[in-house]
């Protein structure tokens, strides 16, 4: 081997020693950041695991107590409304998870076979015609009369304030006949569980999303709003009109081809064009007139809340029906 075999030789041991360790750095670079983003995802699980744990610890006591009424009474099931909790002061406000937290109570409370729910959507409606809610923390006579006009035997209350790092849950199960507090239970976490918790479940929703959404398809923002039977209907009217315009405008045009042949039997595909495009121009008008509607219904109809969707939390353990409302 001459020498400058062995010099080129000896430059391409030098590189690859240099390159392998930025190689082996850059795998173990990446292997961190992995170990690093599952370990968070885990941090995540486990916080919002806990919180979900002491929800059902609480529920389970406030249904065994629900259950000792029951059986003096004498019947095998009731009827139970879970009021929107009141978040008392600045930190549980920013912390934004009242209507999550009484959307989570009612899963848990609900989860046995004794206990009728009562649709959030109607419980809603009563709280805004009583007008309490921005009064401060409903009291046991104001939760009696809601679930008087609701129908409800029992409702559960609860409010949320800030001690220190953690928020603590206040609920109490009143009575609707007699306004009496049957039992009350405390949970208490560090905030940033109730603040994953909320980040998790709740799903913002605006009239401009709506409207976007069915400019881009129609009957895509009605099922946005869960307007399902005007979503579905409006989705497949458009793909219709638009898929038989496509169809006429082919139609058409095999017809105007035949047509350019200038043969003594394809005269008449003139006029089968014609009336082919002139059906295509009509689909096309009908799907712009869906297009239109779609939008404005969308926008009309929307909602600048949001929605809560305990299915969207995948560390929310099976105990019954799993609810999503509107808020």
């Amino acid at each position: 081997m001459n020498t400058i075999s062995k010099l080129n030789l000896s430059l391409l041991t030098i590189l690859l020693m240099l390159i392998q360790p930025v190689e082996i750095m850059a795998k173990k670079t990446d292997a961190s950041k992995t170990v690093a983003v599952k370990t968070t995802k885990k941090k995540t699980k486990s916080a919002l695991k806990r919180l979900d744990q002491r929800v059902i610890k609480a529920s389970k006591k406030l249904l065994n107590a629900l259950d000792k009424e029951l059986k003096q009474e004498g019947v095998s099931f009731t009827t139970l409304a879970v009021l929107p909790f009141k978040s008392l002061d600045k930190g549980a406000k920013e912390a934004d998870v009242d209507a999550a937290l009484a959307e989570l109570f009612s899963t848990r409370m609900s989860s046995r076979d004794q206990i009728i729910a009562v649709e959030r959507s109607r419980i809603n409606s009563v709280i805004s015609e009583l007008k309490r809610v921005n009064t401060g923390e409903l009291s046991p006579k104001g939760a009696a009369q809601a679930g008087k006009l609701l129908g409800a035997r029992y409702v559960l209350v609860g409010s949320i304030t800030t001690m220190g790092k953690a928020l603590q849950v206040s609920t109490r199960l009143v009575a609707s006949e007699t306004g009496e507090v049957i039992a009350g239970e405390i949970v208490r976490a560090p905030r940033k569980e109730f603040v994953k918790f909320q980040q998790q479940v709740v799903i913002p929703k605006s009239k401009i999303g709506a409207a976007m959404r069915s400019f881009l398809i129609p009957g895509w923002g009605q099922l946005y709003n869960d307007s399902k039977l005007t979503g579905y209907s409006t989705l497949i009217a458009g793909l219709s009109t638009i898929g038989t315009a496509a169809l006429y405008g082919y139609m058409g045009t095999i017809a105007e081809a035949d047509y350019q042949e200038n043969r003594a039997d394809t005269v008449d595909r003139r006029t089968d064009a014609n009336r082919y495009y002139r059906n295509a121009r009509l689909a096309l008008w009908s799907y712009a007139a869906i297009w239109s509607f779609a939008v404005f219904d969308a926008y009309i109809s929307g909602t600048s809340n949001s929605k809560i969707d305990l299915n969207a939390w995948s560390d929310l353990e099976s105990a019954g029906v799993i609810f999503s409302g509107t808020f």
